[in-house]
C-alpha cells in the first residue's frame, strides 16, 4: 500500500548528489587582486546558483575547491559552470571571466568531481558579472 511512497522517498534520495567543484585561478599581474566567484549549474530559464564567494590575495594562484548540492529533479546530469569577476589586470577594472561550456557530472555514476583552469589575467569581457543569470548559452 505504501510502497510506491517508499520508492519515491528512496529514488528522491538517490536523485540529489553533493559535487565537488574544484577550480585553480590564476593571475600573473603580481599584484594583489580580489575575485567573486559564481558557482551555477545550468537550467534553461534561470541558472541554479549553487554557491557564491569573494576572496582577495596577492599570490599568483588560488586554488577554490567546494562542495556543493544541486538540487536539479528529475535529470541524469547537472551542467556546472562558472561566473568569475576579477580585477587581475593592469588598470585594476573589474572583468567578467566565464567557461566556453559547461561540464557535465552525472548523477547516478562516477566521480561527482569538475575541474576548471581560470586564467584571470586580463581575460574576459571588462564588465562585471551580474544577477540573476538567465539562460541564454554563456552569454551575459
Amino acid at each position: 500500500m505504501h510502497l510506491p511512497t517508499i520508492c519515491l522517498v528512496i529514488l528522491c534520495s538517490l536523485a540529489s548528489g553533493q559535487v565537488l567543484f574544484q577550480a585553480k585561478v590564476t593571475c600573473n599581474i603580481g599584484t594583489y587582486w580580489c575575485g567573486e566567484l559564481y558557482i551555477l549549474e545550468e537550467d534553461w530559464l534561470f541558472h541554479d546558483q549553487l554557491a557564491h564567494d569573494k576572496f582577495c590575495t596577492s599570490d599568483m594562484y588560488k586554488q577554490l575547491d567546494y562542495t556543493v548540492n544541486p538540487k536539479d529533479f528529475p535529470t541524469m546530469d547537472y551542467e556546472i559552470f562558472y561566473k568569475f569577476n576579477h580585477n587581475c589586470t593592469a588598470d585594476g577594472k573589474t572583468y567578467c571571466v566565464q567557461p566556453k561550456e559547461s561540464k557535465k557530472v552525472h548523477k547516478w555514476v562516477g566521480h561527482r568531481r569538475v575541474k576548471f583552469l581560470i586564467d584571470a589575467s586580463a581575460n574576459g569581457k571588462p564588465k562585471t558579472c551580474e544577477w540573476p543569470f538567465f539562460y541564454g548559452g554563456f552569454w551575459g
